[in-house]
Order: C-alpha cells, then sequence, then structure tokens
C-alpha cells in the first residue's frame, strides 16, 4: 500500500477512534503506561505515531517511549539530545515527526554521503520525499526551485551547505539567509553523529578543526526563526562531549540514561600496546562463551588492523582466523566492507568483535551491541 494513504488515513482519525484502532490492532505492545501520562494533542501524536509505523513497518515495529518522548518533545519547540547505541532506534526519533507534520521540512546534517545516501532511501520507504544536499548536488535551476518550495519534506545536508565555504556560500545556505519564507518553513533541525561537533568541528592539541563547519553550527541557527527545536543524536557522547554539543547548540537539557555506563582505563605504556585490550578475550576463554558484541574504534587503520589480529590470536584455538575478530577501514575493498558490516550486524553473525576507524564506522546501524570502546 501507498505509505501516503496509509499515513493520511490515520492522520484524518479522531482520537477515540485511534485509542479504539491502536487497542484492538496493537493491544500487547502499546505504552500503556506513557499513554496514561498524556493528554489532547500529545495523546493524538502517540497513537498515530504507533499506528503509523506498524503499518508502515508491515506490522514490525512499535516505537519505543524513548522514540516517542523525542518525537513529542521536539514537536512541542523543545530542545533534545538522544544517545543511544548503533542499531537502538535513533532513526525513528528523526522520522515520527515528520510522519505527523507532513506539510513541514526538517533538515538533518549528516556527515558523509554514505551515510546520507543510506538516509534517503530509509525515509523513502516512509513515504517521506527527501533528498540530499551536498558538495555533489548539481546546480539544477528546476531541481532548486523544487527545493525553495518545499517539495522536499526532508533536507538531509553536509554542515559544509549551512554556511561559508572555501571562500564561497553554498546555494542552501544562501537560500536560507535571503528567502525568510523558505526558511520559516524549516520546522526543525536533527544533528545526526553529533559527536562531529567536538571531534571534528573544534581544534585539539593544537591541531586545526578537521571539519569546522561542525563547530559553526550555532551559527547557522541563529539564522533559523526563533524557537526553532534541535535535536542532537549520537551513540558517542562522554561527558565532554556532551558539554560541547550543548555549548555550541546553546542547548540545555537533561540527559540520563540508565542502561549506558562510561568506564576510563589508564594504558600500559601507548595505543600500539594491544594488551590493553586483553580484557575483550580473558585467558581461558572456552570456545562455547558468549563473546559480547564489541566495537573498537581505533584513531589509525594500521591499528585497527594489527590490534584486530592481536586479538583473534587470543581467542581459543578453534576460533582463531574464523571472522570472530576482524577489522574496518576505508583501505578494504567494497566487496570485504559489504560483508563483514553484513556479518557484523547479523545477530546469527560470526564476527562478535570489530575493530575499525572512526571515519569508516560513522552512521553503521548495527544492532546488539554491548560494548564501545574509544581506544
Amino acid at each position: 500500500m501507498d505509505p501516503s494513504v496509509v499515513i493520511q488515513s490515520i492522520l484524518n482519525l479522531p482520537l477515540d477512534t485511534l485509542d479504539h484502532v491502536a487497542r484492538e490492532t496493537i493491544p500487547d505492545r502499546l505504552p500503556f503506561d506513557y499513554l496514561a501520562s498524556l493528554a489532547g494533542q500529545d495523546k493524538i501524536d502517540i497513537l498515530r505515531a504507533c499506528l503509523i509505523i506498524y503499518f508502515l513497518t508491515s506490522t514490525t515495529i512499535v516505537p519505543r517511549v524513548f522514540q516517542l518522548q523525542a518525537s513529542i518533545a521536539i514537536l512541542n519547540g523543545h530542545d533534545t539530545i538522544i544517545t543511544a547505541g548503533t542499531g537502538r532506534g535513533k532513526t525513528l526519533c528523526l522520522l515520527i515527526p515528520m510522519l505527523l507534520r507532513p506539510k513541514s521540512i526538517s533538515i538533518t546534517i549528516s556527515p558523509l554521503k554514505r551515510l546520507q545516501t543510506t538516509q534517503v532511501l530509509e525515509c523513502q520507504k516512509y513515504g517521506i520525499r527527501t533528498i540530499a544536499i551536498n558538495e555533489d548536488t548539481p546546480n539544477d535551476l528546476a531541481l532548486w526551485e523544487s527545493i525553495k518550495q518545499g517539495e522536499y519534506q526532508h533536507l538531509i545536508v553536509s554542515p559544509e551547505q549551512l554556511g561559508m565555504y572555501k571562500g564561497h556560500l553554498p546555494r542552501l545556505a544562501r537560500l536560507i539567509r535571503e528567502d525568510k519564507q523558505f526558511s520559516r518553513k524549516i520546522s526543525r533541525v536533527h544533528v545526526d553523529e553529533a559527536h562531529n561537533i567536538y571531534t571534528a568541528g573544534l581544534s585539539h592539541h593544537g591541531e586545526d578543526a578537521f571539519r569546522p563547519a561542525y563547530g559553526r553550527l550555532g551559527n547557522f541557527r541563529i539564522l533559523l526563526p526563533k524557537g526553532t527545536p534541535f535535536q542532537a543524536l549520537s551513540a558517542t557522547l562522554p561527558p565532554h562531549i556532551l558539554s560541547a554539543i550543548k555549548r555550541h547548540l546553546e542547548i540545555e537539557v537533561s540527559t540520563n540514561r540508565s542502561n549506558i555506563t562510561y568506564a576510563t582505563i589508564p594504558l600500559i605504556e601507548s595505543l600500539r600496546n594491544f594488551r590493553n585490550l586483553d580484557c575483550l578475550i580473558p585467558n581461558g576463554l572456552s570456545p562455547s562463551a558468549k563473546i559480547p558484541k564489541t566495537l573498537v574504534f581505533h584513531d589509525c587503520k594500521q591499528d585497527a588492523t594489527d590490534a584486530a589480529s592481536y586479538i583473534d590470536k587470543r581467542l581459543p584455538l578453534p576460533l582463531q582466523n574464523r571472522g570472530v575478530v576482524k577489522h574496518y577501514h576505508s583501505d578494504m575493498s567494497a566487496e570485504y566492507l559489504l560483508q563483514t558490516y553484513e556479518d557484523f550486524s547479523s545477530p546469527d553473525g560470526t564476527c562478535r568483535i570489530l575493530h575499525a576507524t572512526a571515519g569508516a564506522s560513522t552512521g553503521l546501524d548495527i544492532p546488539g551491541v554491548e560494548v564501545v570502546i574509544q581506544y
């Protein structure tokens, strides 16, 4: 069925009918406690969101409470910060507001063209007309007129497209600055992989920022109508990065997640001493023991490769060289990267520990990751 027909049919239902249909259709999966705390438009929006997602995913998914809370918050004009592990459902926090307000425009700031392409395809599954805007976007008059007229509900953009870049102002940045009618259509902004504000947008150790546009997103916010809410999303928000995001986006929120624990472990000697990672494979590990799905991020490709080789040799002999431990970075072939990604993503996959560079891993949608190490 056409997603737009499903969406419009549900949006047209009054509260009493919505409540009845939801209780009859998905009685075991509705968030009753959360619904009981709501009234008026908020309750209508939550019931609509549950039904829309349920039917558009062929009756497989009902949004979780944190996804619904995040959606209601941004629809009510509040800034939000979403900390959720890779594959834990951050995408629905972006999609639900667009599905509930189909005549509005959302901007999602996304770091990589590959990730933008994936996000465009995901949005299209839900019937959301979406376009990626980056340095490869053609200077086509008809295309930009359609963007200006609001024909695209969702703009997924590189941060460099929102301000001065290489001595000139990109076309989207000019449109937002010069056409107030267009800028007023922008109802919300999502900053995906928001840790980039700190890791790529700020200078560190005397080195210039890798992508300074991330550090200037606060300037972009000033150009939008007052009260336009921002939502920052990331799987990686230790306290110093969280503080930088709040400061640069001028966000004031509370973000406590009971299911995330941060720990700092002192290094032995240097990063090249991979004994620092011995905890991943304890001595005497049984071949039948379950190894937690683990992502280890490295600063350079060689370290990722060498660490994977080291950890693989710590496995029980029957598990060595079987793909339980793998490395993942941009020097590998497209075939290897795809195979490794699919294996690590699968609940039944062989790979349990993936050593990757941060750039190569940005935006991977991997469910079930239990441990993330910033090495």
